[in-house]
């Protein structure tokens, strides 16, 4: 009998012929593993299972070893793990055997997703105690995380349960937890049953329910909650809005969120014509921008958003060039961006830094495309000059966020490339030295924060251990 593999290739031959018998030949078949098992990347609480497909004389018998290490009652062809945590990862083979012998299957990686973080941690942003900095990405929660944002001295954790985290500063009463400390620092529940977060560029923050209701913690001076309630701060959640998919606030007291229809709101300040309408008086109420978004960021005294056709328009006032309208720095209106003409963009983040702020841009195809402030090299263009159009600087990414002067690009291959200020050690790579280019410091990450005037970085990595 020949048996031959999935390629077709002969890999075995038995045979159990009277003249094999009579020459003392040994009748039967070993076992062969012809399906190998394949590992895979998965979430804190998720189920999933490997298996080997093996043949050879009957019976045969299964023991899966997890690093090594026996698994006690792992003894079917498949093995099912019904809740992903540490102990759970690693490296799977599997030892198939019968009375003629055995065969050990190729080695199957199994590893979970880790938070790590380092840079600033004077407030208490990472949620791990405080301490001053770290230039290390430094093993941080290993939890279910769907998003982690950052902006200033403060840091939200959501995971995919609906749990909402938070630690850093709260001056005004930014993290919605209903506290007078100033600081928090260690992950605090602020909220249950939540799909997204948004926090502003300074003390403001905003959360959406599974419902799509939107929610307001922080400074309202300026009308940011859109409320209607003259009150200088709420330091526990209020209900502000509903039908909502998206919101943001900068850090000069303007707010915006974008509804189920894509029409585009703002409260607070409009000095500058951030909000696109000709009215510069500060409002306390939602009103409508008189467009369509699909997506808004804040900078310092500007906004910039994305239409619906893909198409990148800017309003208010940006110095630096991050709105890439060359040097033009006022827009009383929605204006479309010049230099992202014909490019079909996905997503977009600007930096909120008082009078530095610098702006990339993601295109559909995966390319990535600076502008704004260069002081540091957070451009990563090799230079430290500023740039008031768009320029490509890259290609192959999925995912990309500014933050206070450095910037930071996830790979399609999951490779983390960042460039600008490394003064705190956001860059997580051991040193404090900043870069003008984008530089590999870390591989096997699978998502990044998102941020706008953070010092500090927050990565998702896989690993196949317990870290730290």
């Amino acid at each position: 009998i020949l048996i031959s593999d999935q390629d077709g290739s002969i890999i075995a031959f038995e045979s159990s012929s009277t003249e094999d018998a009579c020459r003392g030949e040994e009748t039967g078949l070993a076992p062969i593993i012809v399906t190998q098992p394949v590992g895979g990347t998965y979430l804190e609480g998720e189920s999933f299972s490997i298996s080997v497909d093996a043949i050879g004389t009957e019976p045969l018998s299964y023991q899966w070893y997890l690093n090594s290490i026996k698994i006690d009652l792992a003894t079917e062809r498949e093995y099912y793990v019904d809740y992903m945590n540490t102990d759970s990862m690693g490296s799977f083979h599997c030892v198939v055997a019968n009375e003629l012998g055995e065969a050990i299957s190729d080695p199957a990686l199994v590893y979970g997703v880790r938070l790590f973080s380092a840079g600033s941690n004077y407030f208490g942003e990472m949620g791990i105690g405080f301490s001053a900095t770290y230039e290390t990405f430094t093993a941080n929660e290993y939890k279910n995380i769907k998003k982690i944002a950052s902006n200033g001295n403060h840091s939200f954790m959501l995971l995919y349960n609906g749990e909402l985290y938070f630690s850093g500063e709260q001056g005004a009463g930014e993290g919605g937890i209903g506290s007078d400390e100033y600081s928090i620092t260690e992950w605090t529940l602020s909220a249950t049953n939540v799909k997204d977060v948004f926090p502003g560029g300074g003390d403001t923050s905003f959360y959406i329910d599974n419902d799509y209701h939107l929610y307001f913690a922080g400074s309202n001076s300026n009308g940011e909650s859109g409320s209607g309630i003259v009150q200088n701060e709420f330091r526990s959640w209020i209900h502000v809005a509903d039908d909502v998919i998206f919101a943001c606030g900068s850090t000069r007291r303007t707010s915006f969120y974008i509804d189920k229809d894509y029409h585009l709101y703002y409260s607070g300040q409009n000095a500058k014509n951030q909000a696109g309408v000709a009215d510069t008086s500060t409002v306390f109420e939602w009103t409508s921008c008189g467009v369509a978004a699909k997506k808004v960021v804040c900078g310092w005294e500007g906004a910039m958003i994305i239409s619906q056709d893909n198409s990148v328009w800017v309003s208010g006032e940006c110095t630096t060039g991050a709105f890439g309208m060359g040097e033009v720095y006022n827009f009383s209106t929605w204006t479309k961006c010049s230099s992202l003409e014909g490019v079909d963009i996905s997503d977009i983040s600007i930096s909120g830094d008082s009078g530095s702020e610098h702006a990339i841009a993601l295109g559909t195809d995966g390319k990535t495309y600076v502008s704004g402030n260069n002081d540091r090299g957070q451009l990563g263009l090799g230079d430290n000059t500023n740039r008031y159009l768009f320029e490509q600087v890259s290609s192959g990414i999925k995912k990309m966020t500014c933050a206070y002067r450095f910037s930071m690009l996830l790979t399609n291959d999951e490779k983390l490339l960042m460039s600008g200020d490394n003064s705190y050690g956001s860059h997580g790579d051991g040193t404090y030295n900043t870069k003008d280019e984008f530089t590999e410091v870390a591989s096997d990450v699978v998502d990044i924060m998102e941020s706008s005037t953070s010092h500090t970085s927050f990565i998702l990595k896989k690993i196949t251990g317990v870290v730290g």
